[in-house]
């Protein structure tokens, strides 16, 4: 049901084996009922967004996202996304099962994100930022195209939560 229809727009529903029932009618099964939020484009039908209700994101939204990015989001990698594994870029369940937070990275990539330190950002659906333990961050956009940004600035003493060591 489109949320504007349980908003009280004018929109039908759509139900699984039956079809389109009326505005109204879907209203009322809302409100006894339990309702998953489900995002989706509406020019396209392609399920953008499922929330945090579920880790594995539907096949419409893998697909989505593998064909946003075709290849592993690591810079210089070219494992090909369908031989990857989709990542939460913000860990789940604190980031949603959703396109802005998914990217397919391989294994090994994966793994250094995971528990090697190196920090991943989304910070546009589909362009991931990358800062290494040492500091040196890199871009890859969609299409596949990486550039080495800035290096992240040293902490100075002013930087730190804790007094100096005197």
């Amino acid at each position: 049901m489109p949320i504007t229809t349980l908003l009280g727009g004018d929109a039908p529903a759509y139900v699984t084996s039956l079809g389109p029932i009326p505005a109204h009618d879907a209203r009322a099964h809302a409100a006894h009922s339990s309702i998953r939020r489900l995002l989706t484009d509406p020019a396209s039908g392609t399920v953008l967004d499922v929330g945090t209700s579920t880790y594995r994101p539907p096949a419409p939204l893998a697909e989505h996202v593998r064909h946003r990015n075709p290849v592993c989001v690591a810079p210089g990698c070219t494992q090909p996304a369908i031989d990857s594994e989709l990542d939460h870029t913000v860990p789940y369940p604190a980031g949603p099962t959703a396109a802005h937070n998914l990217g397919p990275l391989c294994k090994r990539h994966h793994l250094l994100k995971t528990h090697a330190g190196y920090r991943l950002v989304q910070p546009t659906p589909g362009v991931f930022e990358w800062t290494t333990p040492t500091g040196q961050r890199y871009r890859k956009l969609a299409d596949g195209d990486t550039f080495h940004l800035e290096r992240e600035p040293e902490p100075t003493l002013a930087d730190r939560d804790e007094p100096p060591p005197f």
